[in-house]
């Protein structure tokens, strides 16, 4: 131990002596202070999301619109890099090509805007994945529809 590991030590031990010099009632104040921030600590920690957990980096959205917004699908770009030759593709079955997307660009395709390879159009209750394969490399998402 060197000379500020124990000046630390005395200064620590002196702080215990005087909380342990207090009232109980102080005492009590100061544990349910220290449960309350421990409280919000591990609240914020657990609820708090993190950055996308994908290879892509890719924030993915499906909402159900009003009858003049319509279904459609966000896709933005929360990587570091462009995404360039972006193919969105919605059961294997409905493509839409996307235009090159920067860092914190999105782009917002309405399910009409999908075109079918030899397939009926989309209904919104039969969108089960999307697809997203760019110049940086491609994943596949779980679509599940909001209700706006």
């Amino acid at each position: 131990m060197n000379l500020s590991d124990l000046n630390l030590r005395e200064r620590a031990d002196a702080v215990w002596l005087d909380f342990r010099k207090r009232s109980k009632y102080f005492q009590l104040r100061a544990l349910i202070g220290a449960i309350y921030v421990f409280l919000i600590v591990v609240t914020v920690i657990i609820v708090v999301p993190g950055s996308p957990s994908n290879r892509l980096k890719a924030y993915v959205l499906a909402a159900r619109g009003d009858f003049v917004v319509g279904s459609y699908i966000l896709v933005r770009n929360d990587s570091h890099k462009d995404w360039k030759n972006v193919v969105l593709t919605l059961n294997e079955t409905h493509v839409y090509v996307a235009p090159p997307l920067a860092p914190g660009e999105k782009v917002r395709v309405d399910l009409k805007a999908f075109v079918a390879k030899a397939q009926p159009p989309l209904l919104e209750t039969q969108v089960r994945t999307l697809d997203i394969a760019t110049s940086r490399g491609s994943e596949r998402y779980t679509i599940s529809f909001l209700v706006n």
